[in-house]
């Protein structure tokens, strides 16, 4: 990624290399997403994917033609100082501003991505800051999960009183260049401390319902076009829970906050029954 200043020095603006011959079309998926145009948006995202992934076949000596379809089980290069890892969504209703720029309480279910799922290929998945930013990484897996809540009961619950929770939780890595340690950076001091997706609904009907002031609409079949860390999503439970394999430095500080907070409310209060005079002092054992 190269930069550019202004003459008058006061903004500088980041242009797409095109040291692979893909800096054109990088270019013009940028221009599509400023523009708001989701379906230019993911046909170009499509096409991206699939020059890139000839071009890498390629280079490893293994010429891929067009015509052959491309197998979404080829093996993954790992990079763990550079991954991130959390949960993407929860399926729960969630603000979300739609295509038309209508807002409203988008129900997004596990049958709705069940078919995104099977046919997609994580490493085409392209991740992306805030939504703003060229893609500065890559997915390498979406695992669906179930989390058991305290709540009402479910048939294969660990109990009586819990429910299920589906969630989605992923693993991503993000490039080795400048703009892939600053989001590094980002997610381990808490500036992105969860993921967003951007996507496309196929399928969709008005409920009828309000939720929190806002219609509740019920996603049919969804696919995701990008994704990455966010500065405030508005999923606050799709967290980034590691960083380079580690718990990231803002919610190490967080939970030393609360675990100081436990042991300040467990501590003896002072007794007073021996009059104002007396002053607590700690018992320690003889």
């Amino acid at each position: 990624m190269n930069t550019r200043s202004n003459p008058d020095m006061s903004e500088r603006a980041e242009i797409p290399s095109n040291r692979d011959g893909f800096g054109e079309l990088r270019q013009a998926i940028g221009n599509a997403h400023a523009s708001g145009n989701l379906v230019l948006l993911g046909e170009l995202q499509a096409k991206y994917r699939r020059e890139v992934r000839v071009y890498r076949e390629s280079a490893r000596g293994r010429t891929a033609h067009a015509s052959q379809p491309v197998a979404h089980t080829r093996s993954v290069v790992r990079a763990p100082e550079r991954e991130i890892a959390g949960v993407l969504l929860n399926f729960s209703p969630q603000p979300t501003v739609m295509e038309n720029g209508e807002v409203v309480m988008l129900d997004v279910t596990p049958e709705s991505l069940r078919g995104w799922l099977r046919d997609t290929d994580p490493t085409d998945v392209p991740l992306v800051v805030e939504h703003e930013t060229a893609p500065c990484g890559h997915f390498l897996r979406f695992q669906p999960c179930n989390a058991y809540m305290e709540g009402d009961p479910v048939p294969q619950g660990p109990g009586e009183g819990w429910r299920i929770m589906p969630y989605i939780e992923t693993v991503a890595v993000v490039d080795d260049s400048p703009a892939g340690h600053l989001c590094l950076r980002g997610v381990d001091d808490g500036t992105l401390p969860g993921f967003s997706f951007k996507g496309h609904i196929v399928r969709s009907h008005d409920t009828g319902l309000v939720k929190r002031g806002l219609p509740l609409i019920e996603c049919d079949e969804l696919e995701i076009l990008e994704a990455g860390p966010c500065l405030d999503p508005a999923d606050k439970g799709a967290v980034i829970t590691l960083v380079r394999g580690k718990q990231p430095r803002w919610q190490q500080a967080q939970a030393a906050v609360e675990a100081a907070e436990q042991l300040r409310a467990m501590r003896p209060s002072p007794s007073r029954r021996g009059g104002p005079a007396q002053a607590w002092r700690p018992a320690f054992g003889r």
